[in-house]
């Protein structure tokens, strides 16, 4: 079982940050694998709300499905892998950090059975953070 930990700073406030981050509808601007994600019924931050999603790595076309777990605003956001290729849990931390915000992603408890699949997807996970920042600094304060 895996526990990956990535983070980074970005220059606005946790809140901002949130407001992109904690919303899967955003999810194809900033993660790398989704390509997109169904629409889902009421609040994707309330606890058991299930968001189904499509994506490609490595060339292959799949679906997976997850389901909050908790959620904290403008703090955290946590989920779990309930259907499709992938396992584990993830989870979205935002701390101040001076005039911006410390972000976290945290993917524990996957089964990554190919080598070098960990250093894959922790590179995999940082440029997604990457994209996040971009992201975010581009909107007003």
């Amino acid at each position: 079982m895996s526990d990956i930990v990535v983070k980074q700073k970005i220059d606005r406030a946790p809140a901002a940050v949130a407001r992109i981050m904690f919303d899967p509808a955003n999810d194809t601007k900033w993660i790398d694998g989704a390509k997109k994600v169904e629409p889902f019924e009421g609040n994707a931050n309330a606890t058991g709300t299930r968001v189904k999603r499509h994506g490609a790595f490595w060339g292959r076309d799949f679906a997976w499905v997850t389901e909050t777990m908790a959620h904290e605003l403008d703090a955290k956001f946590a989920f779990k892998y309930v259907e499709g290729p992938m396992t584990g849990e993830v989870t979205y931390t935002l701390a101040p950090d001076g005039t911006g915000s410390t972000v976290t992603i945290r993917h524990a408890g996957a089964t990554l059975v190919m080598p070098g699949a960990e250093a894959f997807l922790k590179r995999t996970l940082q440029g997604d953070l990457g994209r996040l920042k971009r992201l975010v600094e581009k909107q007003p304060r």
